[in-house]
C-alpha cells in the first residue's frame, strides 16, 4: 500500500544521536554474529542491545536474519528468568516497520519453533515459548500469517510444520494443549473475507489439516498394530483444531 511504502521511505525511527563514525573494522565487528551472541548470552545493557539490534536491522535484511536467529539461539538455551528481555527484542523487531515486516516474522517463526524444539522436553519452557508465540499471533500480523500459513501449506513451510505437527500430537500433554491454543488463536485471528464472499482461508484450512490428518494417521495405524501401541487420545488436540477451523 502507498502508507506501507511511505513508512517504508521514511528515515529511520530507531536512529541514534551521533557520538562519531565507527572505523571499518568496528563497523564489521558490530555486524558480526559471534558479537551480537554474545552481547545476548552476557546480557550486556539488554536495553542497549535492544536499540543496537533495531539500527541494525533497519531495511537490512542480512542483519535482520542474523539479529533473529542469534535471540532465538539464546532462547534455546536460556534460563526461564532469561526470556522476557529476549521475547521484548524479538517482539519490537517484529513491529519495526520499514517494509522487511513479513521477511522478518518468516525468520523470527521459523527460529523460534527451532528453540520451542530444543525444550520440548523441558515443558514448562516449551509452554512459555509457545505461549508467547501465541500472544504475538494477536498483535503481529505477518507473524500470524506464517503460522497459518504453516498449518494450511506443509510444501511450503516444512520445518515449521513439522514442529506444529510433532507438538500437536506427540509432545507432553501441556505443550499439546499450549500449541492447540496458538492454532485455534491464529485461526481466530486472522481477519474475515468480506460479506458474501467465500473463505479462501477456511479451505485451505481444512484441505491442509486434513491432508496432513490422513498421513498422520497412517502412521498411527502402523504404530497400533506395534507391541507398544500408541493411545487414541495422541490425536486430541488435532481434532479441536480441526473443530475450530470448521466454526470458522
Amino acid at each position: 500500500s502507498q502508507e506501507e511504502d511511505e513508512e517504508a521511505e521514511s528515515p529511520s525511527p530507531v536512529q541514534q544521536e551521533s557520538a562519531g563514525v565507527l572505523d571499518e573494522a568496528c563497523a564489521s565487528l558490530v555486524r558480526n554474529r559471534k558479537f551480537f551472541l554474545r552481547l545476548l548470552q552476557d546480557e550486556v545493557n539488554p536495553r542497549a542491545t535492544q536499540q543496537l539490534g533495531l539500527h541494525l536491522c533497519w531495511r537490512d535484511p542480512k542483519c535482520s536474519t542474523m539479529v533473529i536467529e542469534a535471540a532465538c539461539e539464546v532462547v534455546e538455551d536460556a534460563n526461564e528468568e532469561d526470556f522476557p528481555a529476549l521475547f521484548e527484542l524479538l517482539s519490537v523487531l517484529t513491529q519495526l516497520r520499514d517494509g522487511l515486516e513479513g521477511f522478518r516474522a518468516e525468520r523470527f517463526v521459523k527460529g523460534f519453533v527451532n528453540a520451542i524444539s530444543e525444550n520440548i522436553g523441558y515443558p514448562d519452557l516449551a509452554i512459555r515459548c509457545i505461549e508467547f508465540l501465541s500472544q504475538m499471533c494477536i498483535h503481529h500480523e505477518h507473524v500470524r500469517a506464517y503460522i497459518v500459513k504453516t498449518i494450511t501449506q506443509p510444501q511450503l513451510c516444512r520445518d515449521t510444520h513439522e514442529w506444529f505437527n510433532r507438538c500437536l500430537t506427540d509432545a507432553p500433554q501441556a505443550v499439546k494443549l499450549a500449541t492447540e491454543h496458538l492454532a485455534i488463536r491464529a485461526i481466530a485471528f486472522s481477519p474475515p473475507p468480506p460479506r458474501g464472499v467465500p473463505d479462501p482461508l477456511t479451505h485451505a484450512l481444512l484441505e491442509g489439516m486434513l491432508e496432513n490428518l490422513e498421513r498422520l494417521m497412517n502412521c498411527f495405524s502402523a504404530s497400533l498394530a506395534s507391541p507398544r501401541g500408541q493411545s487414541p487420545s495422541r490425536f486430541a488436540s488435532y481434532f479441536k483444531v480441526l473443530t475450530a477451523i470448521l466454526r470458522e
